[in-house]
C-alpha cells in the first residue's frame, strides 16, 4: 500500500489537507504543533497560489516553508550511518546538498498536485529528552498510511530528522541503498549516482 500513496507524498505529508486535534486529546507538544502550523502554512500557499505562480516559484516558496522544518544535515548522517565519519567534510556537504535537492527535485510536484486531496489527522505525539514522536494517519483517494515523524529540539527548534511510513524508515530505507552503492562503487560513485539522479528528476 505504501508504494500505491508513493513516498513522494508521504515523506511531505507535512503538505495535506487537514490536520483536526481531537478535544478529548492531550495537549499539543511543541513538536506537533511544528508538524500542524507547517500543515497549514504548506497547504495555504499551494491554494493562495494556484494559477498565479509558475511551479519553479512556487516551488521555492515550499522549500522555504518546509526546508527549515527538515534537518537535512542529520538525516544525511544517519543516512550514510558507518560511512559518515569515514568522509571527508567537503564530500559529507556536497552529499548533504545532493540528497536535499534530490528529495525536493522529486517530491515537490507531488505536493503541489495532490494537496487538494489528501489529508493527515494528528493521532498522538510525546517528547521526551529532546527527541519527540508525531505520529499520523494519511488518507488519499481512498487508502491511509500511518506515519510517524522523528523529531529533535535544537536551541528551542524542533526539527524532522526521520519519518516512518508503516513501520518503513526513510533513514533505514536510503541507509540500505547508499551502502549498497558505496560497497559497488565507493562514495565518489554515490555523489555520482545522486547528480545523476538530480539531473535525470529537473528534466521531468
Amino acid at each position: 500500500m505504501v508504494r500505491k500513496i508513493y513516498w513522494g507524498i508521504l515523506f511531505f505529508a507535512l503538505s495535506f489537507t487537514n490536520c483536526p486535534v481531537h478535544a478529548e486529546k492531550q495537549p499539543v507538544t511543541a513538536a506537533g504543533k511544528t508538524v500542524i502550523s507547517t500543515v497549514e502554512i504548506v497547504r495555504q500557499t499551494v491554494t493562495a497560489s494556484a494559477n498565479k505562480l509558475a511551479a519553479a516559484e512556487l516551488d521555492e516558496k515550499l522549500k522555504s516553508i518546509i526546508y527549515p522544518v527538515f534537518n537535512f544535515d542529520e538525516m544525511s548522517k544517519r543516512c550514510l550511518g558507518a560511512y559518515w565519519p569515514k568522509t571527508p567534510p567537503e564530500k559529507r556537504q556536497e552529499f548533504v546538498s545532493l540528497f536535499s535537492d534530490l528529495l525536493a527535485r522529486n517530491y515537490l510536484k507531488k505536493i503541489r498536485d495532490n494537496v487538494a486531496k489528501s489529508e493527515v489527522t494528528l493521532v498522538e505525539d510525546s517528547a521526551q529528552g529532546g527527541k519527540a514522536m508525531v505520529r499520523t494517519i494519511v488518507s488519499s483517494e481512498g487508502q491511509s498510511a500511518a506515519i510517524d515523524y522523528r523529531l529533535r529540539d535544537e536551541n528551542g527548534a524542533w526539527r524532522i530528522y526521520d519519518v516512518v511510513i508503516e513501520n518503513i524508515g526513510l533513514v533505514s530505507n536510503y541507509r540500505s541503498e547508499f551502502g549498497g552503492i558505496i560497497e559497488r562503487s565507493g562514495f565518489d560513485g554515490l555523489l555520482a549516482k545522486l547528480r545523476e539522479k538530480n539531473a535525470a528528476a529537473g528534466a521531468k
